[in-house]
């Protein structure tokens, strides 16, 4: 027998859970992952990276990769680049809600250069990427009972997530974003993944309200759904939402004093850091209504197997003190509105700052042009003067902002292009060397 399908939360003829979630690797190590795969995709490898996989795994493989139009026959198995392709995170600046994509729907950024977010001129995620990741969840109940424990029944839970990076924010922070990506599955204090596969490892189904495949799945859920926050080690970081607050902060500081001394320079870096942070506030808004629009699904699926539960009478909670899978959707559910709400109010502080910045200096431009110097009935001009002479001077000055606009975009992209080249070269160079000694040998 199946698991019992999540009716609410999955999809028409598709009822298995995923819930995109949040994660911070580090910068460096992001932008070189991304960096190989750009430079070497194109490449043929010579790797087999499927030795060692069970037949029935490897028959799965190929029927997936025929399935999604990936191979021409039934036999072939996907490239490296096509299963490694799965482990490069999205930025936040990437589509949408990736549970709106399917299999197909791959990483396809317009650049490949990892993006300046405004959360970096905080000095606690300055060496940090924020990045997204899909958490899927396939669940089964096969129906075996323990003989020992006649109300126990065994199952399994196949998730699938390149999520390896840090979720819990603490003060070390820092050294757990230099640590290895596999470490991290180790680390309880700073993976939520690390911390459920912990607490299974030393209490087994001890701590679950009922010893189901289900619970478990709700329970990862939850766990993972409503990460990066600060509660695993008493809130001694800085949480996302407060890091965006005194970023705008800051902003605001900056605009006060452009006011002040008329900087012709300042204007420009500060519209652009402001517009950078506007859009990732509103990719977070709504990625939060995203999951709370999950959770809120969960809840239903989840009372619904409670009476489900409840009317049969061979199943009962094995332990009455821990809390419920109801229970849980629950507590998830409200953090995410709570997550929504702040970046709703962010997002609002941010759009205002940035409309006092840009329409300022146009209302003191127009309200002077628009003061009476002299009796109307007295002027000697007409409208068709006033739009000759102001339409003019506006189109001459958006025809120029156009033109530096794209002057510096072709700068960006010769910058981007040469930077790629030279690490060709040096990939390409440091090749040739191993050649040549392996010639010399």
């Amino acid at each position: 027998m199946e698991g019992r399908p999540f009716e609410n939360l999955g999809r028409s003829g598709w009822p298995y859970t995923k819930i995109e979630v949040l994660n911070f690797i580090d910068r460096d190590r992001f932008q070189c992952m991304r960096d190989a795969f750009h430079l070497l995709h194109r490449d043929t490898l010579d790797l087999d990276c499927w030795s060692g996989f069970e037949d029935t795994v490897l028959d799965d493989l190929k029927w997936r990769t025929t399935h999604l139009g990936l191979a021409d026959d039934w036999e072939t198995l996907p490239d490296y680049w096509t299963a490694s392709i799965s482990d490069i995170p999205w930025q936040i600046s990437e589509g949408l809600t990736m549970t709106d994509y399917g299999p197909l729907d791959g990483l396809r950024p317009s650049l490949w250069q990892s993006d300046k977010q405004a959360l970096h001129k905080h000095g606690f995620f300055g060496s940090a990427q924020l990045v997204r990741d899909v958490f899927r969840c396939f669940h089964r109940d096969d129906g075996l009972a323990d003989p020992k424990r006649l109300n126990v029944w065994a199952g399994f839970l196949l998730t699938l997530s390149p999520m390896r990076g840090v979720n819990y924010l603490d003060r070390n922070f820092a050294r757990h974003l230099k640590e290895p990506g596999e470490a991290i599955f180790d680390n309880d204090v700073a993976s939520s993944i690390a911390l459920v596969r912990k607490q299974f490892l030393d209490s087994g189904t001890q701590l679950w309200h009922r010893p189901n495949v289900e619970w478990l799945l709700v329970h990862l859920m939850t766990e993972v759904g409503v990460t990066p926050h600060v509660d695993r080690q008493g809130c001694n970081a800085p949480t996302v939402e407060g890091a965006y607050q005194e970023v705008i902060q800051e902003f605001k500081r900056r605009r006060d004093q452009h006011f002040d001394r008329r900087d012709q320079n300042e204007p420009a870096e500060l519209i652009k850091d402001m517009l950078v942070c506007r859009e990732e506030i509103k990719r977070m808004k709504m990625l939060s209504r995203s999951r709370e629009q999950v959770f809120e699904n969960l809840c239903v699926d989840v009372q619904k197997f409670e009476r489900e539960d409840l009317e049969q009478p061979d199943i009962r909670p094995v332990h009455k003190g821990r809390r419920s899978a109801v229970e849980k959707a629950q507590i998830a559910l409200g953090r995410s509105k709570g997550q929504t709400v702040a970046f709703k109010i962010l997002f609002e502080d941010i759009s205002m700052s940035l409309k006092s910045l840009l329409f300022i200096p146009f209302a003191t431009l127009f309200g002077y042009f628009g003061m009476n110097l002299t009796d109307i009935r007295q002027s000697q001009r007409d409208q068709r003067s006033f739009w000759r002479t102001y339409g003019s001077m506006f189109i001459t000055t958006m025809f120029t902002c156009a033109l530096i606009t794209l002057a510096k975009l072709s700068r960006l992209e010769k910058r981007s292009l040469s930077r790629v080249q030279v690490k060709r070269e040096a990939l390409f160079a440091g090749q040739a060397d191993n050649k040549l000694e392996r010639d010399l040998v």
